[in-house]
C-alpha cells in the first residue's frame, strides 16, 4: 500500500470512526462544548451498546466538505472529503450529491481502495457514500453495504 492510500484510508478511518473532535480543534473551534455532552453520553453507555458513539461522531456527521491538507512521507499531500448520496455511475466515475446541493463527479482508477463494498460496481445509487480523493480520482470510497449483522438468537430462559 502506498503512501497515498494509506493516507485516504486513514481519512475514511477516522471518518467512519468519529474523530470529528479533533477535526473540529484543527478547525479553529474548542471541542469542550461539543464533545462534553457526546462523552458523557458514550460514558453512560456500555461499549457494545447500541446507540454508544464516540466524541466528536456527531460534528463529523455534519461534515460535507473539507480539502485536507496531510503529512505524508515525502512531505505533505492535499486530499479531498466529500460526503453525500450516490446519484448516477457510469463506467470509472460516479457523482455524489452532496448535502449542500453541491454535485462532485469522482473517478476510480485501480489504485482507488473501497470501504464497506468491493469495487464500483458494488457502489449503490441512492445512496450515502463517502469518498477521500486527490485531483478527481478517489483514494477511498466508502459505503455501507447493507447488510445486517443478525440479531442474537434467544435462549428462552
Amino acid at each position: 500500500m502506498n503512501i497515498k492510500q494509506k493516507i485516504a484510508a486513514a481519512a475514511v478511518g477516522v471518518a467512519l470512526l468519529g474523530g470529528g473532535a479533533g477535526l473540529a480543534v484543527a478547525m479553529g473551534g474548542t471541542s469542550s462544548a461539543a464533545t462534553t455532552d457526546t462523552a458523557a453520553t458514550a460514558a453512560a453507555q456500555a461499549p457494545g451498546q447500541k446507540g454508544a458513539r464516540r466524541p466528536g461522531a456527531q460534528f463529523l456527521r455534519r461534515v460535507v466538505h473539507g480539502d485536507l491538507t496531510v503529512k505524508a512521507k515525502d512531505g505533505f499531500e492535499k486530499v479531498t472529503y466529500d460526503r453525500g448520496t450516490v446519484t448516477a455511475k457510469n463506467g470509472n466515475s460516479f457523482t455524489l450529491q452532496r448535502p449542500d446541493n453541491a454535485t462532485v463527479t469522482i473517478k476510480v482508477d485501480n489504485n482507488t481502495k473501497y470501504r464497506g463494498i468491493s469495487s464500483i460496481d458494488d457502489l449503490t445509487v441512492n445512496k450515502p457514500a463517502i469518498v477521500v480523493s486527490k485531483d478527481g480520482t478517489a483514494l477511498t470510497v466508502g459505503q455501507r453495504n447493507g447488510a445486517k449483522t443478525p440479531a442474537p438468537a434467544d435462549s428462552g430462559a
